[in-house]
């Protein structure tokens, strides 16, 4: 129903923080790792069971019963687990309890019922660990390999390298012909016991006649005699006519219920066979098919280079950028497909970007300090532009207006200041690049003004709050992935809460009278004029007044004395009782002082 969607990003992560505790999430690190155990329990299980069935394996040996139970026991708890497992309902992930106890009772629960009894504990009590028509129901743990191919899958698509990708889908493929031949076989040497247990002649006193390894027990030799020859040894014979089958080539049967079976395996194997193919087939086909225009390309360039008589080194130099161009232009491909055909759902495009830049854009604190909330911070991811650079590529140059701020995914960039970065306290220290220290110095420097910008680091805050002409060069030193948010996509964006839109030009006004932007100061303090917090520094808490008055910043400090609140006025540091008035006195600025009893400042020392 309408009422059980979820309406926007900010509701979905809303519903995955109330999940009902231990309920697990289906794609979660805790089911996967339970599925890959499972996968490899279903694969040991599908081995086993036909063998025991096949081959008239006892069941009350040790080793028997030690698998057995296990099996009984894993199984159960998967039972119990899947009780617990949320599942995929209407493009959306299902936590509810009900519903998913309803869900898997009207669908795998009656087979994995079946599947987890315990039938080898009731061969046991009946038939003395002999076989009888309860081991046939233990096949049925075999519809479990339908899981384990969906686990496959799933994993297929998570796997980055291609080659790990090419391998496991060979591995699978060759899997299901090693595991019906298998079958084959078991099937096969059960069909041989059942002709000597009634005197029929078969398959088997053929092969007994024929093969010297054999030929001491005879063609007539009795049933006790062959189910105590090693195991090895049976399964050997019957693979031996198994492989040919499954192959379509023709193996003797001797009587009629073998001619059948041999022609159904035969038939169904021409089937799978051509499926099978088919399939390793296109997985070649498709492993580097993406890269064969590239290759071709590489080499036509690699020959004009190397007509054109151009250095090696430079050579060396090309490919390697061509090559990880490739990579970079693959990975804006498949993100842009994603992108248009998540176009309809604008909440699921909201969360992958939130899901792919967050934790980028966390490196800035201020995100974090003025607490915004999901949906905005996914808003604001989607506004973020993202730029690939190669070895020697320039980001900004000296002079390009600042109006954003930048933040490394992956790579290294080197920025280097044409001119003496400013280096203060407060919000120049904590929000304009994590390269600086507590006092607003550049602590990663790699000589002189310069600075190395590694990955999960931002740079050039600055330019996310206020506009001013950039006085440093960037340049990538190696491939870079590089995240760039625009400053009036920022604000924009906040602009619908005015609490979050306080927190910015609180900030804005902070780097503009650091900075000494005059006209920016008035723009921040155009809409919170009356607000008290827009007269100090955020971080620091020196008032805008102090800060003007130390640094002999006139036009700034008669700018924020006329918009300045009475309450303002009189605002001192953390630290100090001294005012701003007292401070105009200390250093002998008349006109300071002037301005400051028109504003009606206090004579008196703060508090």
């Amino acid at each position: 129903s309408k009422t059980n969607e979820v309406p926007d990003f900010a509701a979905a992560k809303l519903a995955a923080e109330m999940m009902p505790d231990r309920v697990l999430h289906p794609q979660g690190w805790a089911r996967t790792l339970w599925d890959a155990l499972a996968a490899v329990v279903i694969g040991v299980q599908a081995f086993y069971v036909p063998a025991t069935v096949g081959f008239e394996l006892r069941t009350d040996s040790a080793v028997s019963v030690a698998l057995h139970t296990f099996m009984s026991v894993f199984f159960s708890l998967d039972m119990w687990l899947n009780f617990r497992t949320g599942f995929s309902w209407k493009g959306q992930v299902c936590l509810n309890v009900v519903r998913i106890r309803r869900a898997y009772l009207r669908g795998w629960f009656g087979l994995d019922l079946v599947a987890s009894v315990p039938w080898f504990a009731l061969e046991i009590y009946l038939d003395g660990g002999g076989v009888s028509v309860s081991s046939l129901f233990r096949l049925v743990c075999l519809v479990r390999l339908v899981r384990v191919s969906r686990m496959v899958g799933k994993a297929q698509d998570s796997i980055e390298a291609e080659v790990v990708g090419f391998i496991l889908s060979l591995f699978k493929l060759i899997s299901v012909l090693v595991l019906i031949a298998h079958w084959v076989a078991c099937a096969w040497w059960k069909m041989g016991m059942v002709d000597v247990r009634n005197d029929h002649m078969g398959w088997m006193r053929e092969f007994l006649a024929a093969d010297e390894d054999f030929m001491y027990l005879g063609q007539h030799a009795a049933e006790s005699s062959i189910r105590e020859l090693p195991f090895l040894t049976k399964y050997v014979a019957a693979m031996s006519y198994a492989v040919p089958m499954i192959s379509s080539k023709p193996v003797p049967a001797v009587n009629q219920s073998e001619r059948v079976f041999t022609m159904t395996v035969m038939l169904f194997s021409a089937i799978l066979l051509g499926i099978v193919v088919g399939n390793i087939t296109s997985v070649i086909r498709l492993f580097g098919e993406h890269k064969q225009e590239f290759r071709k390309l590489l080499k036509q360039s690699l020959l004009f280079l190397n007509h054109n008589s151009v250095d090696p080194a430079l050579q060396s130099r090309i490919r390697c950028y061509v090559e990880n161009h490739l990579d970079v232009e693959m990975e804006v491909r498949a993100r842009n497909k994603l992108l248009d055909m998540l176009s309809t759902s604008r909440s699921l495009q909201q969360e992958l970007h939130y899901a792919l830049l967050f934790p980028c854009l966390k490196s800035n604190p201020w995100f974090t300090d003025v607490g915004v909330d999901w949906l905005t911070m996914a808003r604001v991811c989607c506004q973020c532009k993202t730029e690939f650079l190669g070895p020697g590529d320039t980001l900004f140059n000296t002079g390009d207006v600042a109006d954003s701020s930048y933040f490394l995914r992956r790579g290294l960039v080197h920025v280097r200041y044409t001119s003496p970065p400013v280096e203060k306290p407060g919000v120049i220290a904590v929000y304009s690049s994590s390269l600086r220290n507590k006092n607003g110095k550049i602590a990663r420097s790699v000589g002189g003004h310069s600075a190395a910008v590694e990955p999960a680091n931002f740079f050039q805050g600055a330019g996310l709050f206020v506009e001013k002409l950039r006085g440093a060069v960037a340049t990538s030193v190696m491939f870079s992935d590089i995240v760039q948010l625009p400053s009036q996509a920022l604000s924009a964006t906040l602009s619908g809460n005015m609490g979050l839109m306080l927190h910015f030009m609180q900030v804005k006004c902070a780097f503009a009278v650091a900075l000494g932007l005059a006209t920016q100061v008035d723009e921040a303090l155009a809409m919170f004029e009356d607000d008290e917090s827009m007269y100090l520094d955020p971080i620091s808490k020196e008032p805008f007044l102090i800060m003007t008055l130390r640094d002999g910043n006139d036009s700034l400090f008669r700018t924020l004395v006329r918009r300045c609140p009475v309450g303002a006025v009189d605002m001192t540091c953390p630290d100090s009782v001294q005012t701003p008035l007292l401070l105009a006195v200390k250093n002998g600025d008349e006109s300071a002082v002037e301005l400051l009893l028109k504003a009606r400042a206090s004579i008196r020392e703060g508090k």
